[in-house]
């Protein structure tokens, strides 16, 4: 039997290995802006359950340069110049992949591969149909566009941050071809599979599910305190920090003063109990409010974004989600 010396063997091993990190290898490279003040540029995964950053790069003459091993799983990051606990004057998102990538300063992200320049396009392409005014041509940008990355964590990564403004059926039929390995990256995962898989069951005609939640007071409350008793309700999610949401407010006290079968409840999420109260004040609002500082009522009902209205029936299910306030009198037509 023919034998290999080990030492053969070892230096065999090492140069496989070696060719293997060197498929697998990134460079990021740019410069920091003059206006931005960094001896230091972080790179920090997106999505991770830690807040420490992954690497660091000097800045030297204004540049800096990374250099890694891609990781065995998809990972989104940003750069973050400057000190870590400080907000930077210009970051930038990036998908790592094997390649030279280079943060462009002209924007918040980087090229040089496959899919941080599609990401870019489509970003590019998205933020000029919201700039101008016009959200309706979502669905058809995403069925003209989307088979150019169905497969790849572009297309989810752009999905999972304009889902909520599609027609659900629609962002159902593009969800189900996102291939599982996409599905399962960490950002992926809870920002688009859960929120979309939490919609598919909070729909028109379901029950609503309880939530533990806490009074103005600090006290323990339920959604099942007020949904489920008898009577019509508007629930809606909101905080004192969001201007929509305030917005939202006067017309929906007209609306609730005009239709007295209907009740209102509020929900502040994300929000400290004193704001809402002073809030609550400030907006002479009549109707019981309670609180949701950690969003979970977000993660069962599957929204990401305030105000956010749903509607239920006198037995506890959901008529209608996601209602805007000038569209308030199209429940009536629901009430029996």
């Amino acid at each position: 039997m023919k034998k290999i010396s080990l030492f053969i063997a070892t230096l065999l091993l090492l140069v496989a290995c070696g060719n293997k990190n060197s498929e697998k290898a990134y460079t990021i490279s740019g410069t920091v802006p003059s206006n931005v003040t960094a001896d230091w540029v972080y790179l920090y995964s997106v999505g991770s359950d830690t807040d420490e950053p992954i690497d660091s790069a000097r800045v030297a003459n204004g540049s800096f340069l990374f250099k890694g091993i891609v990781p065995d799983t998809i990972a989104f990051a940003t750069l973050h110049p400057g000190a870590v606990n400080e907000y930077p004057a210009i970051s930038w998102n990036l998908i790592l992949e094997p390649g030279e990538l280079v943060a462009d300063t002209s924007s918040t992200f980087v090229t040089g591969t496959p899919l941080n320049d599609g990401m870019k396009d489509w970003m590019n392409q998205i933020m000029a149909i919201m700039m101008n005014g016009e959200v309706q041509v979502l669905p058809e940008f995403f069925r003209e566009h989307w088979q150019e990355h169905s497969s790849d964590v572009v297309g989810a990564y752009i999905l999972m941050n304009v889902w909520n403004m599609i027609d659900f059926q629609l962002v159902d039929s593009l969800f189900s071809q996102i291939p599982p390995e996409v599905q399962n990256v960490n950002l992926i995962r809870q920002y688009l599979v859960e929120p979309v898989n939490a919609v598919r069951e909070m729909q028109p005609g379901m029950p609503f599910k309880d939530v533990d939640l806490l009074t103005l007071d600090g006290n323990p409350v339920k959604l099942s305190d007020y949904i489920g008793k008898g009577e019509y309700i508007i629930v809606d999610f909101w905080a004192s920090w969001c201007g929509p949401c305030r917005q939202a407010i006067p017309g929906l006290q007209e609306f609730a003063r005009k239709n007295k079968k209907i009740k209102v409840l509020g929900v502040a999420v994300r929000d400290k109990a004193e704001d809402t109260q002073k809030a609550i004040q400030q907006l002479s609002i009549t109707w019981p409010v309670i609180c949701d500082p950690q969003v979970i009522t977000g993660s069962i009902y599957g929204f990401n974004s305030i105000p956010f209205m749903m509607f239920f029936d006198p037995d506890g299910n959901i008529v209608t989600r996601d209602i805007h306030v000038e569209n308030l009198d199209d429940i009536l037509s629901n009430i029996k």
